[in-house]
């Protein structure tokens, strides 16, 4: 049906900004899939952090040059506050191996498993 009533406005201008807006979101949402991806193959917090980045550049582009559209504008404001949940818990999990690390030095380390 969207189809049809596309190919009935072949050569009309709408038609164009219909199939441009069906790219972009494609691409949005692959963009998306793929930092989702690495989100959740994520083992260190330099990735979350880029992932997190993404996700923040993806949302605003499309926010403030996609196509205005209430459900777009709704579904990028999620995708934001997503990439900031991901960056807070990069930065927590940041935070947490430092404060390990801090704990005991790796000389400490070496020297009680070469006691044993």
């Amino acid at each position: 049906m969207l189809l049809e009533q596309m190919a009935s406005l072949k050569g009309s201008v709408f038609f164009f900004q219909m199939v441009g807006f069906f790219l972009e979101s494609l691409l949005f949402f692959l963009v998306l899939f793929i930092l989702i991806g690495v989100v959740k193959e994520a083992k260190y917090a330099k990735k979350l952090q880029a992932a997190g980045t993404g996700m923040n550049m993806i949302s605003l582009f499309w926010i403030f040059f996609g196509p205005y559209s209430f459900v777009s504008h709704a579904v990028s404001i999620c995708v934001f506050f997503m990439g900031m949940i991901i960056m807070a818990i990069a930065l927590i999990e940041e935070f947490v191996t430092e404060r390990v690390r801090n704990r005991e030095p790796l000389s400490e380390k070496k020297t009680k498993e070469f006691s044993r």
